[in-house]
């Protein structure tokens, strides 16, 4: 739970990674043409995993005091901006 809670700069970095991969996967499904049915639950998908990953950065910038780090914020705020985007397009 705390490596949840207190996260570092390099988990931080690694959970944007993961969050680039799979919005490349979800671009793939999207050229390849998926049926419809599928890609909006892959959308959906998509949109709270940047949800979920600007939660986890937002308590690391708090609670980790990574506040000090212009790349924990640079971070949040590209998973903030593409979450919204993306639920507000697919919701």
């Amino acid at each position: 739970m705390s490596r949840i809670l207190h996260p570092t700069l390099n988990r931080l970095f690694h959970i944007g990674l993961f969050d680039f991969y799979v919005l490349i996967a979800v671009g793939v499904c999207t050229i390849i043409e998926v049926p419809s049915h599928i890609l909006l639950i892959l959308w959906e998908l998509l949109g709270f995993t940047f949800v979920l990953s600007a939660l986890i950065t937002l308590s690391g910038i708090f609670f980790a005091k990574l506040y000090k780090e212009f790349e924990a914020i640079s971070i949040f705020i590209l998973q903030a901006g593409l979450a919204l985007l993306i639920l507000n397009a697919v919701l």
